[in-house]
């Protein structure tokens, strides 16, 4: 069974869900465009396809967890900013994989790094958690 183009449906996000769902605000779509790119770019070096060839069953937790990583730590991202891009891409993700039966387990893969961050960051600074 072939996969769902990543592409694809993030073109259909934009236009569809973004702009004419939501009515979002330039900033808005300038910076998930910016996450969006940035994750095309670490997909394509990582799984050595081009951008047109991926597929969005390549985002499973662990590579999730691995993006994020690697905004913080190569690119530098203040922990807001990988609030951020982690935001626009549940969102994308939320809308595909709440749609679709098997997608749920996918869903649950996001929700799952989502907690291994938030886990992270309270080993990290167990006062700053608690006052959360």
């Amino acid at each position: 069974m072939k996969g769902t183009s990543l592409q694809s449906l993030i073109q259909l996000f934009f236009t569809d869900r973004l702009l004419k769902q939501l009515g979002v605000s330039p900033h808005t779509v300038a910076a998930y465009r910016d996450a969006f790119r940035l994750l095309l770019r670490f997909a394509s070096e990582r799984l050595r396809r081009a951008p047109s060839g991926l597929r969005i069953e390549d985002l499973d937790a662990p590579f999730l967890a691995k993006f994020l990583d690697h905004l913080e730590d190569v690119r530098g991202n203040c922990t807001r900013t990988r609030n951020n891009r982690l935001a626009a891409l549940h969102a994308l993700l939320a809308r595909h994989w709440g749609r679709q039966m098997d997608g749920r387990r996918r869903y649950q893969d996001l929700a799952d790094a989502r907690q291994y961050l938030l886990d992270s960051f309270a080993q990290m600074f167990p006062v700053v958690m608690v006052c959360v």
